[in-house]
């Protein structure tokens, strides 16, 4: 994108689009039960039926960063107001083939208020000093928590009763599990070969 400017926001809008119309056709197409696992294979698996949330990203980080300290990072606030407002509609009112761009949208949406400083509350939470742990983190525990899911559900043997406490208590155990393992991990790995790589390289 740095070289080709506009000419590659297009191509990645294009690419994007592309996935957002594959998982739109593959729905109308194919008629999915719940118990059926075709959509796992034909849509939460591949990787093209999630490229548009990463390219929409990639997008909003480059127009984010050229737009910097220029007049659309000044708008009124009746604007930022009404981005608010469709952030929260549009996160309960989304279809399967545009779930994930749009979620992500919204996200986006929120770090360009907050970045510009109308983010209120939200701004104070996010930018909280008490994530910085986790920030350290993230990509660590992005890494191992699938691998700490497998055994858990591959170790189900009967049908279970599904509720809302029910996940709280599963969401709980696996944030704390792969939270200990992935400082462990940290500590192990990624600390000490980070350090190696900055005396090696000579990077402070």
């Amino acid at each position: 994108m740095w070289r080709w400017g506009k000419r590659a926001l297009l191509c990645v809008g294009g690419l994007a689009m592309g996935g957002i119309i594959y998982v739109l056709v593959t729905f109308l197409v194919n008629d999915f039960r719940i118990a059926d696992g075709l959509w796992k294979d034909l849509i939460y698996y591949p990787t093209h039926s999630r490229m548009a949330v990463w390219l929409v990203g990639a997008m909003f980080g480059y127009i984010l960063h050229q737009t910097k300290n220029s007049k659309v990072n000044h708008l009124p606030k009746r604007y930022y107001a009404l981005g608010w407002a469709t952030c929260f509609a549009v996160l309960g009112l989304i279809p399967e083939s545009l779930s994930r761009p749009l979620f992500g949208t919204c996200v986006m949406w929120i770090i360009f208020a907050c970045v510009n400083g109308h983010g209120g509350v939200v701004n104070v939470f996010l930018s909280s000093q008490l994530w910085q742990p986790l920030a350290r983190l993230s990509y660590t525990m992005y890494l191992l928590h699938s691998v700490l899911l497998v055994p858990s559900l591959a170790s189900v043997k009967t049908d279970s009763y599904f509720s809302v406490m029910d996940l709280w208590y599963r969401l709980c155990g696996v944030v704390g599990l792969t939270t200990s393992v992935s400082l462990v991990w940290s500590a192990v790995f990624e600390v000490p070969f980070g350090t190696l790589e900055k005396i090696a390289f000579g990077r402070q």
